[in-house]
């Protein structure tokens, strides 16, 4: 029983392992996509990062 368990655990947890070859049709420069929570994180890390990197907001504008 634990040995069928262990190797349930074991390819579950290969499977999740991807190749890193997909890339988002949005994504399109090497740049990592950071997506904050509401407005405000989504400002305080703009001003700290700039454009290096791809920022998103979860909640859209105009949204409380």
């Amino acid at each position: 029983m634990k040995v069928k368990f262990l190797a349930m655990v074991m390819v579950l947890m290969l499977t999740g392992c991807g190749s890193g070859n997909k890339k988002e049709e949005s994504n399109t420069s090497n740049k990592l996509t950071v997506y904050t929570s509401f407005y405000a994180m989504y400002d305080f890390t703009k001003m700290i990062v700039g454009d290096t990197v791809d920022l998103k907001m979860l909640m859209p504008s105009g949204v409380e």
